[in-house]
């Protein structure tokens, strides 16, 4: 399975030719590549862990599929966190603390109410647009 780790340990030796990267800039610098850059284009048709799942969510309209717990796949067409894409009404009242990464909760915009999923998912994948080439 990629990893963040992973991704970030081959971004490293591309980015500074095999040698180990000593410097905050050169960590800044690989971070960066890896979040805004390449993250999505390496993690699609991967499977995903909670933590990355959450983190994309945060800053984006996602097409994800999962296993769910009875064996069945749930294909999300469109969720995110972005409250700005959330209805007023739907907007969180409160803080119910869960575990970031065990339980990734998010709004379904398809089906307009909040869903879940967690580790004992067996697989959770990014999935593109056909269009767009994007999630």
């Amino acid at each position: 399975m990629i990893t963040e780790f992973l991704i970030k340990k081959i971004l490293s030796e591309i980015l500074l030719e095999n040698r180990v990267s000593e410097s905050v800039i050169e960590q800044n610098l690989i971070s960066y590549y890896y979040k805004e850059l390449l993250c999505e284009a390496l993690l699609f048709g991967e499977p995903l862990t909670i933590k990355e799942l959450r983190d994309l969510l945060r800053k984006k309209i996602l097409h994800f599929e999962f296993v769910k717990l009875d064996g069945t796949v749930r294909d999300v067409k469109k969720a995110t966190l972005m409250m700005k894409h959330i209805p007023q009404s739907a907007h969180p009242k409160g803080i119910r603390p869960s575990n970031p990464t065990k339980v990734a909760t998010w709004y379904d915009l398809t089906k307009h109410d909040w869903r879940s999923t967690s580790v004992k998912s067996k697989e959770i994948v990014l999935k593109q647009d056909f269009k767009t080439k994007k999630p």
